[in-house]
């Protein structure tokens, strides 16, 4: 069920991610996208787009602004003050979600990543800890 990750995305086509997405992303984010432009399937059902599916305009994203607006989640129930700066970077089967935040001002080191689905929510310090628990999921499901 694993695929191998796209190839890189160039600094170029991050930058337009960002501005579509409307929000600097965190330097972590940034810097696994130079190595993986997304990954369909990436355990399993789960993919984590490309830079070319990263907008505020994004079905997803709308989709989810949606189910917030339907069971009146507010921003502060996911830590932030609006979702203005909410960009959904990778799901599966139309109801999983992984959302980050943008970053304000010109330059951070990483933001929180957010697994929502079901009804519930996990948030993770950053990309690396999201990433981390994914393959710690996968290695205990293969025992």
């Amino acid at each position: 069920m694993l695929t191998a990750p796209n190839p890189p995305a160039s600094p170029a086509e991050v930058q337009e991610a960002e501005r579509r997405a409307g929000v600097a992303f965190d330097e972590q984010y940034k810097d696994w996208l130079g190595n993986a432009n997304g990954w369909k399937f990436f355990s399993g059902a789960d993919s984590l787009y490309s830079t070319f599916d990263l907008s505020k305009d994004s079905a997803d994203r709308n989709i989810l602004l949606n189910v917030f607006r339907e069971y009146e989640i507010q921003p502060e129930e996911l830590e932030m003050e609006s979702f203005d700066g909410l960009v959904v970077i990778g799901g599966a089967s139309g109801d999983y979600y992984i959302a980050t935040t943008g970053c304000s001002g010109d330059n951070c080191s990483t933001a929180p990543v957010w697994e929502l689905g079901g009804g519930d929510y996990v948030r993770y310090e950053s990309f690396k800890e999201f990433m981390q628990a994914r393959i710690d999921r996968m290695r205990n499901a293969q025992r």
